[in-house]
């Protein structure tokens, strides 16, 4: 028994933080969710998994984003080139991060304002 029991925390100690990641992501989603009294929570390993993750789940196809030129560039990028192939239209505004909010009608073509 105290073969087995070496071997378990030789292997531990072996292990590196990301064999862990998924665990304690569940874990801190969960207190998220509970201290925020939210329905539901999903963390990301990154921004932009946020983001595109986001952009996937919420935008409808025949859907439009208005997004800025000073938004994340590859964000930008998937925007742009990504969400078309998904009938999804997008217009990026070089008036900064203030511009979509003075947006009152949207083009019905993607269009770039500078």
């Amino acid at each position: 028994m105290q073969c087995v029991s070496t071997s378990i925390s030789t292997a531990m100690n072996q292990m590196t933080g990301s064999f862990f990641w998924p665990w304690t992501c569940s874990c801190a989603a969960t207190c998220l969710q509970v201290l925020e009294g939210a329905e539901d929570c999903l963390l990301s390993s990154s921004g932009m998994n946020a983001a595109t993750t986001m952009l996937l789940a919420l935008v409808p196809a025949g859907g439009h984003i208005v997004t800025t030129t000073d938004c994340y560039r590859r964000t930008r990028q998937f925007i742009q080139t990504v969400l078309p192939k998904m009938g999804i239209t997008a217009t990026v505004s070089g008036l900064g991060a203030s511009a979509y909010i003075r947006v009152t009608s949207l083009p019905a073509s993607p269009q770039t304002h500078d």
